[in-house]
């Protein structure tokens, strides 16, 4: 479900940049991407055990952080 474009927050003096989750796409090899509301996307991967996302795996568990704020490594590397 895509909720269109809502603004994204950014903290720019600490260098912490933050935008909203809008929606959720697989690539090609079947890894989940979060799509953020800035344009950028962020791979979620749950790949124990490095690293524990379960809640990627179910439907439920991605619309639960549709709305929700997520740091954006994009962001931060293109800010000046």
């Amino acid at each position: 479900m895509h909720r269109g474009h809502l603004p994204a927050e950014m903290i720019v003096g600490e260098r912490r940049m933050e935008s909203v989750v809008v929606d959720f796409r697989q690539d090609e090899a079947g890894d989940w991407i979060m799509r953020l509301a800035c344009g950028h996307e962020r791979h979620v991967r749950h790949d124990p055990p490095w690293t524990v996302r379960e809640w990627v795996l179910t439907p439920e568990g991605r619309a639960a952080w549709i709305g929700r704020s997520m740091p954006c490594p994009a962001c931060v590397a293109g800010a000046d």
